[in-house]
């Protein structure tokens, strides 16, 4: 069995938010630890592609968004892309949580 670490919702527009400063420290020590014991990381963040074709109608959290959200959830919104303390760390994989297949984010 393999084991690995899911980060998720660590983007720019979901820290700015946290108000907690120890929030990112801790995640510090929690991904060194993972990655020491060779626990892969895996990074997931909430993105959408333009006019959002991955939310059914029948998702309650998301549907909503649809016609009022703009681009605030877009895949190249500076908001969803992931917190800038940790694009270094993205040698691991990141998944956008919209349905679509893995990508190798940026760093």
């Amino acid at each position: 069995m393999t084991s690995a670490l899911l980060v998720m919702d660590v983007q720019q527009g979901v820290v700015e938010r946290f108000g907690q400063p120890g929030v990112l420290d801790r995640l510090a020590e929690g991904l060194a630890a993972a990655r020491n014991a060779g626990v892969a990381v895996i990074f997931v963040r909430v993105a959408f592609r333009p006019g959002f074709p991955e939310v059914r109608t029948t998702n309650r959290s998301f549907s909503a968004l649809v016609g009022t959200a703009g681009d605030r959830f877009g895949e190249d919104n500076p908001a969803t892309q992931i917190h800038p303390r940790w694009r270094r760390a993205l040698a691991s994989p990141s998944w956008s949580r919209n349905g679509s297949a893995p990508s190798q984010a940026a760093t």
